[in-house]
């Protein structure tokens, strides 16, 4: 886990989530409810993200984002039962290793 802190334009989220070889990427929305320039960065950080990784995005403005989470292939989160569910789909499983 890597915390980024909020704010942070997507290209940047993009490109830790690229260096750290994530498998997901979490997003809380809580504030502004229905703004066009978030609707336009989510769609920006799903364009940037290599493919294959998981946009999880919890907050209380998720509703107002629908649309543009529906497009960029988001697991919605609304409370933490679905993200605890959700990390388990997405979090790599390892096998120990023979003679370790």
């Amino acid at each position: 886990v890597t915390y980024l802190g909020p704010n942070l334009p997507a290209k940047d989220i993009a490109e830790a989530t690229a260096s750290r070889r994530a498998s997901a990427v979490a997003l809380s929305l809580v504030h502004p409810h229905g703004h066009p320039d978030t609707a336009d960065d989510l769609r920006r950080l799903g364009s940037l993200l290599e493919p294959g990784t998981t946009v999880l995005v919890g907050g209380d403005a998720i509703e107002s984002y629908s649309q543009a989470l529906d497009d960029i292939g988001a697991r919605t989160c609304p409370d933490m039962a679905s993200l605890r569910e959700s990390l388990n789909r997405v979090r790599p499983i390892y096998s120990p290793v023979a003679g370790a």
